[in-house]
């Protein structure tokens, strides 16, 4: 929630930056995947006057403006704050549930993590507790609560009585208080690493509590979207990193540096740069001396020896000196140059040029530009589809477009230019709690 409205317009920055170009994603439901959608159930949370309440996708309004604070809806109830209690609300604006002193929805399957008398406990969305409240696993502020656990992979790790454990989504206990001699946070692939105190190695461990790898690494990565885990070793007294599967077998060694990417890994040996699949094979023959993130909001895309290569090592664009921006749209990309208040848009063999101080995003042949001290959308020939009448616009998944006017309001476009909601609104919520 964007509560500081002298920041607004930093955080549509930030908002095209992290949650449109495929960088950094705020899960807005847990259905959503790395989707950044605007309604959820066909409804919105937004601010009018000091008050939230909810639209509905043609923009008119679907629940009064009464409340504190509103999330997003999923399951068919949404988290609202009132009063300084919550409370979960259905679509006819019926509370489902009692007022809590707090509630939190979990990222992963919108269960609920409820407070009482300063104990944490889990109910569904029907609001029917799963457990009582008496794990620990809380901070008490001033201004509030903060949960300290959450679900991966169908476990949430709590603490009772000092003793932690895990419960599943029903709230049954499948790793009992005490049982782990080891600190477990959270399992990836049915594993989690764990540091054996006395040689002080990691090995990994599954969700049952048994050691399934032995303690034989010097650092260990939780288990990734590939199935396969960074860990360090020590050969012949020197780091080494290398990457394992789920059965404890080397895919790939000796590396004097990797990291992750969508489709293997990048990887740094004997001063020269290259990419692995996740077989242990290299993706093509290409090395180079230098390599970095083409930007900080843009992790698919690399500058290597002053060229654009891909997460495969392949070069997209041959001269990275001339470009000043880089969008990344599915399997798409946008390299752009600005010059005399005029963008040229580099995109394979095509090449378009739009009029722009600047490009805030590019999403399916539709672009956010700036003029001046204006934003607007046009498409990639520069044909205009919103006004420049605002200061800044953002594109969501869903196929709308917020729009921040120079009042420092908020309002809601379609991708065609169809007005759903004037620019009336201090504030919106796409995301599951109401912070």
């Amino acid at each position: 929630m964007l509560k500081n409205r002298t920041k607004l317009l930093f955080g549509f920055a930030l908002l095209t930056v992290l949650l449109f170009t495929g960088c950094s994603r705020v899960q807005v439901t847990p259905d959503s995947g790395d989707e950044y959608n605007l309604f959820s159930d066909d409804l919105l949370a937004v601010m009018l006057n000091g008050k939230w309440g909810y639209i509905d996708t043609r923009g008119r309004e679907s629940i009064e403006f009464m409340y504190d604070g509103a999330g997003a809806f999923y399951d068919g109830v949404a988290l609202v704050y009132l009063d300084g209690e919550y409370a979960l609300i259905n679509k006819r604006n019926r509370t489902q549930t009692d007022w809590f002193e707090y509630l939190e929805r979990d990222s992963e399957n919108g269960l609920i993590w409820y407070v009482e008398n300063d104990k944490l406990g889990l109910m569904n969305a029907n609001g029917r507790k799963l457990t009582d409240a008496e794990f620990e696993d809380i901070t008490i502020y001033s201004w509030g609560y903060s949960v300290g656990t959450s679900f991966s992979e169908g476990l949430a790790r709590v603490t009772k009585d000092g003793e932690r454990g895990f419960i599943d989504d029903r709230g049954r206990v499948q790793i009992d208080f005490g049982q782990l001699e080891y600190n477990i946070h959270r399992f990836s692939q049915g594993m989690s690493p764990f540091r054996d105190e006395e040689s002080g190695l990691y090995g990994y461990i599954d969700t049952k509590g048994k050691v399934v790898i032995d303690a034989q690494f010097k650092s260990a990565n939780q288990f990734n979207q590939h199935e396969q885990a960074i860990v360090r070793t020590d050969k012949e007294g020197d780091d080494n990193y290398a990457v394992i599967n789920t059965r404890g077998r080397f895919i790939i060694e000796d590396l004097d540096a990797i990291r992750i990417t969508e489709v293997g890994y990048r990887a740094y040996q004997e001063g020269e740069y290259f990419f692995i699949n996740t077989r242990g094979r290299t993706h093509n023959k290409n090395t180079y001396e230098s390599m970095r993130n083409a930007s900080w909001w843009v992790d698919s895309l690399f500058i290597a020896d002053d060229k654009i290569i891909d997460q495969e090592g392949a070069v997209v664009f041959d001269d990275a000196t001339i470009i000043d921006d880089y969008f990344v749209d599915g399997d798409k990309y946008y390299f752009v140059e600005y010059k005399n208040g005029e963008a040229t848009i580099y995109h394979g063999r095509r090449t378009y040029t739009i009029e722009a101080d600047a490009i805030h995003q590019i999403k399916d042949g539709l672009v956010t530009v700036q003029r001046g001290s204006n934003g607007g959308l046009v498409d990639l020939s520069g044909k205009e589809i919103i006004p420049f009448d605002y200061l800044a616009l953002a594109i969501t998944d869903d196929g709308y477009v917020i729009v921040f006017s120079s009042d420092e309001l908020l309002g809601i476009y379609d991708t065609k230019g169809n007005r759903i909601a004037e620019a009336k609104y201090e504030d919106l919520e796409p995301t599951m709690n109401p912070y």
